[in-house]
C-alpha cells in the first residue's frame, strides 16, 4: 500500500514544480566548460586507472626483461597490454563487475571506478603501441624485410584505430569510428599472427618451441575474446508491439529484469545494446525492447517501422543478458530517477519489479502520452500505484516548458533531492545532459549514477 508520506511528498512537489514553472532559475555552475565538467567528474577514476596501467607496465617490463632481451620482453610486453586492452571492453567483465559490485552493496565510489574502465582500456591501448615501437626499433632486421613490413603495417593499424578512437572524432563520425575499431582490430590481431608466424618460421621453430612460448597463449587469448561476443548468440524473431513518432517497442522472449540489456543485431549487422523493458506487465515470459532514434543505425530501424517496413521481424541476439548501471538502484531505500524521452523504457522494470526502493521520477520527454500511448502510461500507473513510487511527468511540448533550457531542468533536479532528500540519484539520459546533471549532483553531495558514453 502507497504511504501516505509518499503520497504528500508527491502533492508538496507537484506544487513546487508548479511554482517553478512559472518562475524558471537555472542552475548556476561553478565550472561552465563542459569538457573541464567531464574531467571533473571522471579525475578519480582516471587517476586510479592510469596508476593500475601504470603498475601492470612496469611489473611485467621488470620480470620479463630478467630472461629475455629488449626486443623480445617488448614483444611479450606488447602482447600483454593487448590482451588487456580487448578484456577491460568485453561485455562479460563490465557485467562482472557491475554484478559484483551491485551485489555487495552501497558501494558507489567502486561503481565509479569500475564504470570508467574506459579509461584503461586506452591507457592500455596507449601502451600497446609504446612497446610496439619499442620492439620495432630494436629488432634486427634482414632482407627480404617481410617483418618489417608487417609490423610497420601493424604500427600504422593501431595508431589509427588509437587516433580515431578521440572524442572528437568518435562523436561527430560515430558509425565510421565503430566500423574502423572493429575492421582496422581484426585487420591489427591477423598482422599480428602472420608477424608471429613469419619470425618463428625465420627462426625454424617447431610445433614443440611454438607451444613452449607465451606468446602463442597470448594470441590465442586474443583470438578467443574477439569472437566471444559471438558466442551464445542465437535467432530471435521479434513481434513488434509499439509504434509512435519517435519509439518504437518490440517483444522477445525472456523474463523481465531490471538494470539490464541486451545486444540486438540490427539489420544493418551491426549489433547494439537495448535496455531491457516492459510492455505488458503480466507477463513473465517476454520482455520488451525500444528503440529510439539516437544514432543513424537505430534512426533507419525506427523510420523504416514508422513507414510499415519493421527490419526486425527476424535477428539475432545475445539470450544472456548483461548489467547496467540502473542494476545499481535496488541497494537504495530511497532514490531520484530523472529520464529525458525514450529513457524511461530501462527504467519500467525497475519501477515494476520493485519490491522495497521507494522511487521518485522526473521524466522530462516531448508528449509522453502520444510516445507511449495513454493505455500503457494509464497501465503502468495501474501496476505501480500501490507501491512508494511517484512520477513527474514534465511535458516539453507545453508552452511554458519550451523555453526551458538544460540548466533548468538540471535546477529542477536538485530541488527534487532537496525535496526527496534520496540516498542516491540515477540520470538516464542523452550525453549532454548526463555529464552536466551528473557533474550538478556531485557538486551537490548527491551520489550520482549515469552513463559515461565513453565509447
Amino acid at each position: 500500500m502507497k504511504s501516505k508520506e509518499s503520497i504528500e511528498q508527491f502533492q508538496a512537489f507537484e506544487q513546487i514544480i508548479a511554482a517553478f514553472r512559472k518562475a524558471p532559475t537555472d542552475y548556476r555552475r561553478k565550472i561552465n566548460n563542459r569538457l573541464t565538467r567531464q574531467l571533473h567528474n571522471a579525475l578519480p577514476a582516471f587517476l586510479f586507472w592510469l596508476t593500475l596501467a601504470g603498475l601492470l607496465n612496469l611489473l611485467a617490463w621488470h620480470y620479463i626483461q630478467e630472461s629475455q632481451d629488449i626486443a623480445e620482453t617488448a614483444a611479450l610486453v606488447t602482447l600483454i597490454s593487448l590482451t588487456l586492452t580487448i578484456v577491460s571492453r568485453s561485455y562479460t567483465v563490465n557485467h562482472l563487475l557491475h554484478h559484483s559490485i551491485g551485489r555487495l552493496g552501497k558501494l558507489h565510489t567502486w561503481h565509479n571506478l569500475s564504470e570508467r574502465i574506459g579509461f584503461f582500456h586506452r591507457f592500455m591501448a596507449i601502451s600497446m603501441l609504446v612497446w610496439l615501437g619499442v620492439h620495432t626499433g630494436y629488432k634486427p632486421f634482414a632482407a627480404p624485410y617481410m617483418d618489417e613490413v608487417l609490423l610497420v603495417a601493424l604500427l600504422g593499424v593501431v595508431s589509427i584505430i588509437i587516433l580515431t578512437s578521440f572524442a572528437i572524432f568518435r562523436r561527430k563520425y560515430h558509425n565510421h569510428f565503430e566500423n574502423i575499431h572493429r575492421y582496422g582490430g581484426y585487420l591489427a590481431v591477423t598482422l599480428l599472427v602472420a608477424y608471429f608466424l613469419q619470425t618463428g618460421i625465420e627462426s625454424s621453430y617447431s610445433l614443440i618451441d611454438f607451444l613452449s612460448r607465451p606468446e602463442t597463449y597470448l594470441i590465442l587469448a586474443i583470438i578467443v575474446l574477439l569472437i566471444a561476443p559471438w558466442i551464445g548468440v542465437s535467432e530471435v524473431y521479434p513481434e513488434l508491439v509499439h509504434v509512435a513518432p519517435h519509439v518504437i517497442g518490440m517483444r522477445i522472449p525472456g523474463k523481465p529484469s531490471f538494470g539490464t540489456y541486451t545486444r540486438i543485431t540490427l539489420s544493418n549487422r551491426h549489433f547494439h545494446p537495448f535496455g531491457d523493458s516492459m510492455i505488458d506487465f503480466d507477463d513473465q515470459n517476454n520482455r520488451a525492447i525500444y528503440i529510439t532514434p539516437a544514432g543513424d543505425r537505430t534512426t533507419e530501424v525506427v523510420e523504416s517501422t514508422k513507414n510499415g517496413n519493421f527490419l526486425l521481424t527476424e535477428t539475432t541476439a545475445k539470450m544472456r543478458r548483461f548489467k547496467g548501471f540502473m542494476y545499481h538502484h535496488a541497494n537504495y531505500d530511497n532514490i531520484l530517477i530523472v529520464v529525458t524521452g525514450g529513457g524511461i523504457a530501462p527504467v519500467i522494470p525497475c519501477l515494476v519489479l520493485n519490491t522495497q526502493t521507494r522511487i521518485n521520477v522526473l521524466w522530462i520527454g516531448k508528449d509522453q502520452p502520444e510516445e507511449f500511448t495513454e493505455p500503457l502510461l494509464k497501465s503502468l500507473m495501474d501496476k505501480i500505484s500501490n507501491q512508494d513510487i511517484n512520477i513527474h511527468l514534465l511535458n516539453t511540448h507545453d508552452p511554458d516548458l519550451q523555453n526551458f533550457t538544460d540548466k533548468a531542468y538540471i535546477a529542477l533536479l536538485l530541488k527534487a533531492c532537496d525535496h526527496y532528500n534520496p540516498e542516491a540519484a540515477f540520470v538516464m539520459s542523452n550525453q549532454k545532459f548526463t555529464i552536466d546533471a551528473m557533474h550538478a549532483l556531485k557538486e551537490s553531495g548527491v551520489k550520482a549514477y549515469g552513463a559515461t558514453f565513453d565509447s
